[in-house]
């Protein structure tokens, strides 16, 4: 048998080092996409390490970057709807906005009307997520309110293109009697199709089939203790705000000083599969997924092509000897292998 060539000060690679080498460039190229990190809970947790069922199941507090998210893509669905529930908590009570309920003993109007109802669950804390690297409580439970039936659960829709003539101005500042920047308007709708809009004689949400600039709605984001609650601000014009009195009514009242504090600040809440954060994950999973299919399809036919080259020279090949090939290129040393191969088997070539 001839054995391999080695020149005079030239030091026999080590089979032991040109595996771990490998091994290493190996895990660096995995770990730039499973060390991928997401904010949940105030934690950054790897992709690798997300339960992908737990965060498309439930609901989720909704951010500013999920409306703003949707507004680009929900227009383009077949739908173009936005599921959202709207809710309240403060030290006494937990309430979502629902469509009233009709019973046996209720005069048929309320079930025009739109009222905050305590009949409400809280999801587990295991399965409640919240897309924040800031410190949250978890156990709050303002983050945990999900609806019990369709009458909590609305849908919002950008009506931007519908209402060109009275979207909201953001600020006074105009260049050439044009202004620049305007804030999307929304309706939202019930699973019937009834539109939520405003009685300005009674000061109430009513539901209207026909949707007009009573219907409008605009949603004023911000941050309160790591938490994003949200003024929904009604009409054309922004002149009224969406309220829950301290008896648990719901008004619509004119409050251009804002004076109406923690009473107007509601918390919107969406499907965790809608939240921008989620599909970002999916997404993030997905290329992981797919690179892991690309690296394993590559290797295979690599270890086809060398079974095949040695093939063409006369050597035999049975699965012991492709098991071999698949071996040494997961461990980086199929050149040596190759030599290897050739010369352990150089006298049992087909003629």
């Amino acid at each position: 048998m001839v054995s391999k060539l080695i020149f005079k000060g030239e030091k026999k690679k080590s089979r032991k080092n040109r595996v771990q080498k490998h091994e290493w460039q190996q895990t660096a190229d995995s770990n730039k996409t499973s060390n991928s990190t997401f904010a949940i809970n105030g934690k950054e947790v790897k992709i690798d390490d997300i339960d992908l069922a737990a965060i498309t199941n439930g609901w989720t507090t909704a951010y500013l970057i999920d409306i703003q998210a949707a507004n680009s893509s929900i227009l383009d669905t077949q739908s173009g709807n936005l599921p959202i529930i709207i809710t309240y908590a403060d030290d006494s009570r937990n309430m979502c906005l629902m469509r009233g309920k009709l019973s046996s003993s209720e005069d048929a109007s309320i079930k025009k009307k739109l009222i905050f109802s305590d009949d409400v669950e809280l999801s587990t804390l295991e399965n409640t997520i919240i897309y924040t690297p800031e410190g949250i409580t978890v156990e709050a439970d303002i983050n945990r309110i999900e609806p019990t039936n369709v009458n909590e659960v609305f849908l919002l829709s950008d009506v931007s293109t519908l209402f060109k003539n009275t979207d909201k101005i953001i600020g006074n500042e105009h260049s050439n009697g044009v202004y620049n920047s305007r804030t999307p308007v929304y309706s939202l709708k019930t699973a019937d199709g009834e539109y939520l809009t405003s009685d300005p004689s009674s000061n109430e949400l009513k539901l209207s089939m026909t949707l007009t600039e009573n219907g409008l709605f605009s949603l004023n984001f911000e941050m309160l203790g790591m938490t994003p609650y949200c003024r929904i601000l009604v009409g054309k014009t922004n002149s009224n705000t969406m309220m829950i009195t301290k008896s648990g009514d719901l008004k619509v009242i004119p409050d251009p000083e804002d004076v109406l504090g923690s009473l107007s600040r509601f918390i919107i809440r969406i499907r965790k599969q809608d939240a921008h954060r989620t599909k970002e994950i999916l997404k993030a999973a997905k290329e992981n997924s797919r690179s892991g299919d690309s690296d394993r399809d590559e290797t295979a036919e690599k270890v086809k092509k060398t079974a095949l080259d040695l093939s063409k020279l006369g050597f035999k090949i049975n699965n012991k000897t492709l098991n071999e090939i698949s071996k040494a290129y997961a461990e980086g040393w199929i050149n040596e292998w190759v030599v290897d191969f050739k010369e352990k088997n150089i006298h049992d070539r087909r003629a």
